[in-house]
């Protein structure tokens, strides 16, 4: 593969937070105007090694976002950004309790605002998912369901969790309701799992929240059984490898991405939060194809999942589909 040569070509995104997308400049900026001061060394606050930490930090810099214009200007530099690295459709996650500073209708008509923007002056085509956190209530959750019934953002197109596993407990049967209610409104369904928890948060995905994608899974590995029966249900996994290398496995050699593609697990490849991490869809797919030998087929495949995965409607769906093949397919010719 030319280097750089993926940068170039239209991809898919499914697993990305819009509270990734801060850069050290720009929280310093939010800082001054909102009048506080860094809670430790810039050069500290992405040196993050634990999720703990990390969702702490999170609170604190989402948490300086304080209107509506500031939250646009942030949705529409990322969707700009994700277009520049050639990222054509992203459905980025949004959790409103990390944003402190503005109520749940007013972020997401801002993100809204900010992505649609982006859009038209030719970045990135984002929609939001709207994530939960854990250790939201179960009467917390479906009242932000209610809300989206009453107001919807158009590029609104699903509803997932996410926060610490291992702290949070099971969650699966208390937010449960809230995800039967979105799935009437004909949202999408995700959850992460199989990240901070093993095999059993996976499955407490699949069977109590009823999802179609698992953000990570990449602990499901540890169970034969339930690999099998991803295989089988062909429940995509979206995964995060730098990531992952960071919070969970220490090394790239660890992680088990060429184990659930051998049996057959539909997986796609993201960054989570990518500005944070250091990372790019291209940096990203980089290393998929050095863990799993990937040519530039194989890249092309692994795209095309995404595209399948995707909580778009079936016209949308088709013009990525033809959008993919005329970018790829003189690169992944032979020769």
């Amino acid at each position: 593969m030319a280097p750089g040569a993926l940068r170039l070509l239209p991809k898919v995104e499914l697993h990305v937070h819009l509270e990734g997308s801060f850069t050290l400049e720009r929280i310093k900026e939010l800082a001054r105007v909102a009048g506080e001061s860094l809670p430790e060394p810039a050069e500290a606050l992405f040196d993050v090694r634990d999720l703990a930490t990390f969702l702490h930090r999170l609170d604190w810099w989402c948490g300086l976002v304080r209107s509506e214009e500031e939250a646009e200007a942030q949705a529409h530099g990322f969707a700009s950004w994700l277009g520049g690295e050639g990222v054509a459709y992203a459905e980025v996650t949004v959790n409103p309790t990390h944003w402190s500073g503005l109520p749940r209708p007013a972020l997401l008509r801002a993100v809204d605002a900010g992505f649609s923007r982006a859009a038209g002056e030719g970045g990135a085509d984002c929609r939001v998912v709207v994530s939960l956190l854990r250790s939201q209530s179960g009467e917390e959750a479906l009242g932000l369901v209610r809300e989206l019934e009453r107001e919807m953002p158009p590029r609104v197109v699903g509803l997932g969790v996410d926060g610490n596993e291992a702290s949070a407990g099971w969650t699966g049967p208390r937010l449960a309701p809230a995800f039967r209610a979105a799935a009437s409104l004909g949202l999408g369904l995700t959850a992460h799992a199989g990240e901070s928890s093993g095999p059993e948060g996976v499955r407490s995905a699949l069977d109590d929240l009823g999802v179609s994608r698992i953000d990570h899974g990449v602990r499901a590995v540890e169970e034969p059984g339930l690999v099998a029966r991803l295989a089988r249900e062909g429940r995509t996994l979206n995964v995060c490898l730098t990531s992952n290398v960071r919070l969970l496995f220490g090394d790239l050699a660890g992680h088990p991405l060429a184990s659930l593609v051998a049996a057959g697990v539909p997986v796609t490849i993201n960054t989570d939060d990518p500005l944070l991490l250091g990372t790019t869809m291209a940096k990203e797919l980089e290393l998929a194809a050095s863990v799993c030998g990937w040519e530039a087929g194989d890249l092309l495949a692994a795209t095309g999942v995404a595209v399948e995965a995707a909580f778009c409607t079936e016209p949308e769906r088709e013009v990525l589909r033809h959008l993919l093949l005329a970018g790829w397919d003189s690169w992944a010719q032979p020769g």
